[in-house]
């Protein structure tokens, strides 16, 4: 995506006023530019400064597939922050492009543009210092706020879901089967992502709500009478993938639907033993070898890896591309998501629906989200989670943006189980009482409709 200059963007007004490339702020014309040197060169060091509007070089940006934001149409020199320290107030340079966590970047759908070292996108935002809005201000970064001095616009709009621009190529990835299977496999949408002692699980699965179950690397429940989606972990449980070749083998029975890897964008110790943490390229070639070709002449449905941080675009980009490359083919992609009850209901919601839409702007495949929960730092009451279920469950349900949908919740309550995994997981939030017993969450999530 080639962006003729990065405006400032302040108001709705100003935007109709954007005539081809450039932009108004406030009645000024102002761009980012990277300042020359006397002879009119860049050089290493240069500030990323504001400066009046122009067709000079110094104002041509072009954000990369793998994060940097170049400047000038030789492309040598990136938006940089110097040494890699990111804080509030650090002055941002143009430098030599060096492909280092100090020039990624990340450009959002609200038009701020975050610093994101080693794929993971921070809280810091490139912002005009000072509220100064005038010829010279050297840009620094500081917390994102979403105020008037952190919203940018490019060719007339604000915010983009392109810096990621391998998105582009994904479409080509997409399996040609259409999404019409989706509704003749999954007439209803709920996963039960099963985390308990097995001989509780006709408890759950006899909701009518219930379409099937998620086991991660371990196999079908005996008696479970409704779908099984079987999931390559990752490379540290290939022995446990194997097995359930095996049984994939003696069943005689091709399975349906098979999903890619758990996490494989989250390193190992980031979220305790729970995430696969592969290299992406590597993923990417284990992917083609182990799913995409033994079951894709099958006749099943292929799943994207389950990712931990639809946030991640890095990983991601590069596992893409990678797959892409070798001729991968998607029918659905994962996603996870975590979110905290510290500000309420509604914030929590408002947080799933976005990330839901985003995940689905990015891939636009029908979405597995094969778990759904809260942290245990979040906090939240029965009476909060029924709410969050209501409200939540009428949208995943009712949009066709989500294939199937699974509460990280099969877990005793306030009793262990898989929610004590490093104190990360809310163990208020979920399915079974401490006797086995259903809880109210329980039911509505097998019964209700929303």
């Amino acid at each position: 995506m080639k962006i003729k200059s990065i405006l400032f963007f302040l108001s709705a007004c100003a935007s109709a006023a954007i005539a081809g490339n450039i932009g108004l702020m406030r009645n000024a014309n102002l761009c980012l530019d990277a300042q020359l040197s006397p002879r009119w060169q860049m050089y290493n060091g240069a500030p990323l400064q504001a400066w009046t509007c122009s067709n000079s070089d110094n104002q041509n940006f072009d954000f990369k597939n793998d994060g940097r934001i170049v400047v000038g149409r030789e492309e040598r020199y990136c938006v940089d922050v110097p040494n890699g320290k990111g804080y509030n107030g650090a002055k941002l340079q143009t430098y030599e492009c060096n492909r280092g966590p100090n020039q990624q970047w990340y450009y959002d759908l609200k038009g701020a543009v975050h610093w994101a070292p080693y794929g993971t996108v921070s809280d810091l935002c490139i912002d005009v210092t000072d509220n100064r809005f005038a010829d010279g201000t050297v840009m620094q970064l500081y917390k994102c706020y979403y105020g008037e001095t952190q919203i940018f616009s490019h060719n007339g709009q604000v915010g983009s879901a392109a810096n990621t621009p391998v998105n582009a190529n994904f479409p080509v990835m997409v399996s040609e089967s259409g999404t019409q299977w989706v509704k003749q496999l999954f007439p209803t949408k709920r996963l039960l992502s099963w985390a308990e002692n097995d001989q509780y699980y006709n408890n759950l699965n006899k909701g009518p709500k219930i379409v099937g179950l998620m086991h991660w690397q371990d196999g079908n429940v005996a008696g479970n009478s409704k779908m099984w989606l079987p999931q390559y972990w990752g490379d540290r449980k290939r022995n446990l993938w194997q097995q359930r070749m095996k049984e994939i083998n003696q069943s005689g029975k091709v399975p349906p639907v098979v999903l890619s890897f758990n996490e494989p964008d989250l390193a190992v110790g980031q979220n305790s033993q729970a995430s696969a943490g592969m290299d992406p390229y590597y993923a990417a070639q284990v992917h083609k070898k182990e799913i995409e070709d033994v079951f894709r002449p099958l006749g099943s449905k292929i799943i994207g890896p389950q990712w931990g941080s639809i946030w991640n675009d890095d990983y991601i980009n590069k596992f893409m591309g990678e797959c892409q490359k070798l001729g991968c083919k998607f029918d659905g992609m994962g996603l996870h998501m975590y979110k905290s009850m510290d500000k309420g209901v509604d914030a929590a919601v408002k947080s799933t629906i976005e990330e839901v839409e985003k995940a689905y702007a990015k891939f636009k495949l029908p979405l597995f989200i094969t778990e759904l929960g809260f942290t245990k730092a979040g906090g939240g009451s029965d009476q909060q989670f029924a709410e969050y279920l209501k409200k939540v469950g009428n949208y995943l349900d009712n949009t066709d943006k989500v294939a199937v949908w699974a509460l990280s919740a099969v877990q005793r309550k306030n009793n262990g189980g898989w929610g004590n995994d490093g104190g990360f997981m809310n163990e208020n939030f979920a399915f079974f009482n401490g006797d086995y017993s259903v809880t109210d969450l329980g039911y509505k999530y097998m019964y209700d409709t929303f």
